[in-house]
């Protein structure tokens, strides 16, 4: 467990040292976004990017998922550049229809989705992001599954770093507005080509072969209509919202959808880290019974502890991150992160079933997961809102964990810490219930933070998280740290 434990910790710090640019990066704009983007314009950019989710997972069907597999099964070099080759083919023929069918047709299948929203030029710029990305796609699951996170994290820092200056440029600068944002993410995708085509140059040799596109196919696509399926559950907020909200109430909710990706951040870092660990070693004796359910336990206790935190001081961080117009996102905040933790959660049974490589069974749950979520949506924003969008979207959330979980558990045999993970919870529950009644202002934040306090020794007290994984944890930080630190020689 030590190994692993070195190893997980190593590559989610260098993960979340990269991740965090991405959320820090967007929060620092968002005083500068709020000033020159209204919430109505915001309101468009959440639609946009349901579009944009929508394109990036139909592009390429979702044969790029066979990337990590071949370095995780295939110990032929030769054999497994080849069969890199055949992907990169396949992802650039399947992307050149798919950008024809959608320039062609676009208008049309946006307008069935969102009837009000404008799509030129942004349907345009959005197929060009779409067409361009997986390159990086695959650069990038190259260096995740050889462990090289801090590379990743360099590359991904500086695609962050891109991205908002051409946005400051686009937005602040040039006046360009919403078609400024839009068209500043589809330049960076373009650029990005160099860095992708660097990674890569030495992991693929072009080839062509039927038989492993066939088996790309069959693994990664039933992943297209999984995600489809699940992005709708994650779009439908925004999806009913057009049709029951305002575009400044929809605007409010997808800047509380913008603070809680810093939750979503550490639910990608944990995959990130755990994801090549899992893959190479899921197999290996012991694994499941002494290394999983601690994984579980130590992860989910972090994610529900993040959750606290967040709907805490869900006030505070509106109110210093946003222009006054935008504090009535505070509201949609606590939900949206209980569904960040519940994604979180959800992540070690995904990586269960497809550990298995039984991935057929995916677009089943988030159907179902759909259905309940589609139904939840029209019901509670019709009665609340767009506060009941962010209610349905963490019962959705809920739903596909529960799902998930129950699959993932019976394809790969492993204990799970239900009194730990039920605690923690229940007392998350009791914490974000009481602060309902306190009082805004500093004494109200003072309370807040002994609230926290209160959390975090309950946790300990319960035996959810030991003293002595605290320190096991801190091993490699300190190891780490070690080995950076300076060495003082006495006089």
């Amino acid at each position: 467990m030590t190994g692993v434990a070195h190893r997980l910790f190593r590559q989610s710090l260098a993960y979340a040292g990269g991740g965090l640019a991405a959320p820090i990066i967007g929060i620092l704009m968002l005083p500068l976004y709020t000033r020159f983007l209204s919430p109505a314009e915001f309101g468009i950019i959440g639609l946009l990017d349901v579009v944009a989710m929508l394109l990036g997972t139909v592009f390429s069907l979702g044969v790029l998922a066979m990337v990590p597999f071949y370095y995780a099964d295939e110990t032929d070099a030769a054999l497994r550049r080849r069969k890199l080759g055949t992907l990169l083919l396949a992802v650039t023929a399947i992307n050149t229809v798919l950008a024809v069918i959608v320039a062609v047709a676009g208008d049309a299948m946006v307008g069935l989705l969102f009837p009000s929203l404008p799509t030129r030029p942004f349907v345009w710029l959005l197929i060009v992001t779409a067409f361009v990305e997986p390159y990086w796609t695959a650069a990038g699951a190259v260096l995740q599954i050889k462990e090289r996170a801090s590379r990743y994290t360099v590359l991904a820092t500086l695609r962050m770093v891109v991205v908002s200056a051409l946005r400051i440029v686009s937005v602040a600068v040039l006046g360009l507005g919403v078609v400024g944002f839009i068209a500043a993410g589809a330049a960076t995708a373009f650029v990005w080509l160099l860095p992708a085509a660097l990674v890569l140059r030495r992991e693929v040799a072009l080839a062509f072969m039927p038989g492993e596109l066939w088996r790309a196919l069959r693994v990664g696509g039933p992943t297209v209509p999984n995600n489809l399926l699940s992005y709708g559950f994650r779009a439908a907020d925004r999806v009913v919202l057009e049709r029951f909200a305002t575009r400044d109430e929809i605007g409010l909710y997808y800047m509380a959808l913008r603070i809680a990706d810093v939750a979503r951040l550490a639910s990608d870092v944990f995959v990130s880290a755990w994801r090549p660990i899992f893959l190479k070693e899921g197999g290996r004796p012991g694994f499941a019974e002494s290394v999983v359910p601690v994984v579980i336990r130590g992860s989910a206790v972090a994610f529900i502890g993040l959750f606290v935190a967040g709907a805490l001081f869900a006030p505070e961080m509106v109110a210093v991150l946003m222009a006054a117009e935008y504090s009535g996102a505070a509201v949609f905040l606590p939900p949206l992160l209980a569904a960040m933790a519940l994604k979180g959660m959800y992540s070690t049974p995904y990586l269960m079933i497809w550990f298995r490589k039984k991935t057929s069974v995916l677009p089943l749950l988030s159907a179902v997961t759909l259905v309940f979520g589609l139904t939840a949506t029209f019901m509670l924003t019709s009665w609340w809102g767009a506060w009941g969008a962010a209610v349905a979207y963490a019962l959705s959330w809920t739903v596909l964990f529960a799902l998930t979980l129950g699959v993932g558990r019976r394809l790969y045999r492993a204990p799970y810490p239900w009194r730990e993970v039920a605690t923690a919870s229940v007392l998350a529950a009791i914490v974000v219930g009481i602060a309902l009644f306190v009082e805004p202002g500093l004494g109200g934040t003072a309370a807040k933070l002994v609230l926290f306090a209160g959390f975090a020794g309950g946790i300990v007290a319960t035996g959810c998280v030991r003293v002595g994984e605290l320190r096991s944890a801190l091993a490699p930080a300190r190891a780490v740290w070690s080995r950076r630190a300076p060495t003082v020689v006495a006089p």
